[in-house]
């Protein structure tokens, strides 16, 4: 990959015991300390680039893609300074937020219930969906050039407004950020907030009503669960995969049944794993048969998810080779000897 990474020690990092130059990149890019670090990330990004665009075309507003890379002096500043300072969340709020880094900073993005855990350095995300994002933006709006940081906003229509890397200062990229918003002839929507009835924000795109409701089936009694996940079930694909993980890793069946209807509808690659872990459970050969059929579905733009369905349809099958069911009867009361005393 090709990013912006000029030499300044290990990582892009000024040399130990050297104070920066006046203009020098350390100087105009402070490294983040291990207390800027602890501080929460104050943006808020949204789960996918498909999350990103439903919710743009609702709100009205435009999307703005952040790039990172660990390591790059520029990149640690906006990850571990920018994106927690006050100020510059409020900057960005305008926009529909989405980030974009090819390094996992978490070995997993689920625990063993289920629940997210969300990345270290960017808040709100996984590191599984940073990681995701990237590929589909590179081969869209990249133009073939992997560079960070990189700031590009997106209008309603899909077309770019600026697209902002390179820069040789911070100063003139928020300057653009503020511009972009100011120069727009398209208003926004009003911000509706939380003030929403909670089953009515299960089909929502935005990552603040999807952990409104993750968050709320959590807490919630079976009675509240039952209610979510019904309303899943009229969502389609429109539903948080990870409300649908949930109740999948839970220990109620019915709950977990109900689940596995509604991801049967899926049709984006983010419910892949969510699919290959439901199928692991016994269930009816029409239910496995629905969820087989979500993997074909999706593999319409997955090569990963075509093959997994092909897979699960030859297990399924049963050999016309060979005879499973009559080895297994001759071989009934039989039992190999035990090991002769040495």
């Amino acid at each position: 990959m090709l990013f912006l990474a000029l030499a300044h020690g290990a990582f892009g990092q000024p040399v130990l015991g050297q104070v920066p130059a006046p203009g020098s990149r350390e100087a105009m890019w402070p490294a983040p300390t291990a207390e800027d670090w602890k501080k929460p990330v104050l943006i808020t990004w949204q789960r996918s680039f498909e999350d990103a665009v439903r919710l743009s075309k609702e709100t009205r507003k435009p999307i703005l893609v952040c790039v990172n890379m660990d390591g790059e002096i520029a990149s640690e500043h906006y990850a571990g300074i920018r994106y927690r300072d006050p100020d510059i969340a409020k900057l960005y709020e305008p926009y529909v937020c989405v980030i974009a880094s090819v390094y996992r900073h978490t070995p997993r993005d689920h625990d063993e219930e289920g629940n997210r855990i969300p990345c270290p350095r960017f808040g709100t995300v996984t590191c599984g969906e940073h990681i995701a994002i990237e590929p589909g933006l590179y081969d869209k709006y990249f133009e073939g050039t992997r560079v960070a940081p990189r700031h590009v906003m997106i209008e309603l229509d899909g077309a770019e407004t600026y697209d902002v890397y390179y820069a040789l200062d911070t100063a003139s990229v928020f300057a653009r950020i503020e511009a972009g918003i100011a120069e727009r002839t398209v208003q926004p929507l009003p911000d509706r907030g939380t003030d929403v009835p909670l089953l009515d924000r299960v089909a929502s795109p935005d990552v603040r009503d999807r952990e409104a409701v993750e968050d709320a089936y959590r807490q919630g009694d079976r009675a509240q669960r039952m209610a979510l996940l019904g309303r899943a079930l009229r969502a389609g694909d429109r539903v948080s995969v990870d409300l649908l993980r949930l109740a999948v890793f839970g220990f109620d069946e019915e709950l977990a049944r109900m689940a596995r209807t509604a991801l049967a509808q899926a049709s984006s690659p983010a419910a892949i794993d969510l699919i290959l872990e439901a199928l692991r459970v016994p269930m009816e050969a029409d239910e496995h048969a629905s969820l087989v059929a979500a993997l074909e579905r999706i593999g319409q733009t997955s090569d990963r998810a075509r093959t997994l369905a092909v897979v699960h349809k030859g297990l399924a099958r049963r050999s016309t080779a060979i005879d499973a069911e009559g080895w297994a009867s001759e071989l009934q009361g039989h039992y190999a000897p035990a090991p002769a005393p040495e």
